[in-house]
């Protein structure tokens, strides 16, 4: 389980860590009930992470996701530590919940790492400035051990070959393709 490998880990590592309260955005229930449910949970959330940044004083605060942005949107208020925004995708912006996220990793964001030229366009798209971004692939491509054996697929003679790398999700284009 990740939440056991993680710990361990850093635990091995003499690395320090903590674990801080956090709301799952990601639950298939309206996000203005879940924050209305769990108030207390939230605000212990950024006391937590305000208490992490006074104990540990870190140089950047990192963020992947703008869901995470959102559970601790006070911290990130009070503090004046640069933030690095991970993106791996293009920015959600489709109710006003995920656009004040938005709007905080725009004000706040002094690098954003982008991990592809779409995500990097669509970041810019919605407000980012792209000197402050750079492209970092999630993984370098490998070969097959063999590079001199072809793969044989059982195709027409003029038959056209589309390989399409990235996730299949309409605003990412697939559709134009097909």
């Amino acid at each position: 389980r990740w939440g056991d490998i993680v710990p361990q880990f850093l635990d091995s590592h003499w690395l320090k860590w903590q674990k801080v309260p956090y709301i799952d955005l990601r639950r298939a229930v309206p996000l203005w009930s879940l924050l209305l449910a769990q108030p207390v949970r939230f605000f212990r959330a950024n006391i937590a992470f305000l208490r992490v940044v006074r104990a540990f004083r870190p140089t950047h605060v990192h963020a992947y996701a703008q869901p995470f942005v959102l559970n601790f949107v006070i911290g990130l208020a009070c503090i004046r530590v640069p933030m690095v925004y991970r993106a791996g995708d293009a920015p959600a912006l489709h109710n006003w919940l995920v656009r004040l996220s938005w709007w905080i990793v725009r004000r706040r964001a002094t690098s954003v790492v982008v991990n592809s030229v779409f995500v990097g366009r669509a970041f810019h798209e919605a407000g980012i400035n792209s000197k402050i971004t750079k492209l970092i692939y999630n993984n370098p491509p490998t070969r097959s051990p063999n590079p001199s054996q072809e793969l044989y697929l059982p195709l027409p003679v003029n038959a056209r070959v589309v390989a399409y790398v990235g996730q299949i999700a309409e605003h990412k284009g697939p559709h134009v393709l097909i």
